[in-house]
């Protein structure tokens, strides 16, 4: 049975839920306006997981919770859409402060998938490609829901020359999002590149009838009338 004690405990852990979640919100909306002074007038430190990590998008002035800073789809990383790539590709700037300071703080908050998922992006930008699949990873085990995470993973397998694990990935994160144009684009050049023909021909169908644009289509157009 509870005592006065224990419920007064759990009151107060309910209240401390209700005010992270209602700071967390007010946070999410600041970044996403690009309000980063207000994002960044939490306290990194003592916030939640969460929070702590808009904080540190703010600092890179992202306007969004995770980020994959080339871009989330295969045509991003210049591949071509069969599998082939076209040219170097070459690091975008992170600071290395950014990486830190997620570190340290998946580190504190080690189930906070954001974050493993926003170290997987440095790791990515920089071309590092097995530390990005290894913070994709942790990032899915933490929440396996997270969409970008489980594109992230494929990327970085893909760039690993592991196209069958890469459309793994690209293929839950279709079926997380079915909207997804990424997931769609990287699930048809997966499948082209393992030279499944069939399934890929089906995949670029499927491209078509998500709203993309008018280049893409020309180009997934004439790719199939091959």
């Amino acid at each position: 049975q509870l005592n006065r004690d224990d419920l007064t405990a759990s009151e107060s852990v309910e209240r401390d839920k209700l005010r992270e979640e209602a700071v967390y919100r007010l946070a999410a909306s600041d970044l996403r306006a690009g309000r980063f002074d207000s994002v960044k007038a939490w306290d990194a430190e003592a916030a939640s997981g969460r929070i702590a990590n808009l904080v540190v998008q703010a600092d890179v002035k992202a306007t969004a919770e995770v980020t994959l800073t080339r871009g989330s789809s295969l045509l991003d990383y210049f591949v071509d859409l069969d599998g082939r790539p076209l040219r170097q590709k070459g690091a975008v700037f992170l600071p290395a402060s950014y990486r830190r300071q997620l570190e340290a703080l998946s580190v504190k908050h080690p189930e906070t998938a954001v974050l493993h998922a926003n170290q997987g992006n440095f790791w990515l930008s920089q071309d590092k490609y097995e530390p990005a699949a290894a913070e994709y990873a942790e990032a899915v085990r933490c929440d396996p829901k997270l969409v970008i995470a489980h594109l992230g993973l494929g990327l970085a397998k893909f760039q690993r020359k592991e196209p069958e694990a890469a459309l793994i990935s690209f293929m839950e994160a279709r079926r997380l999002d079915p909207s997804s144009i990424p997931a769609a684009v990287n699930t048809a050049i997966a499948l082209t590149a393992l030279k499944r023909t069939g399934e890929a021909a089906d995949a670029w169908r499927i491209v078509l009838k998500l709203p993309i644009d008018d280049v893409l289509r020309q180009s997934v157009t004439a790719f199939l009338a091959r």
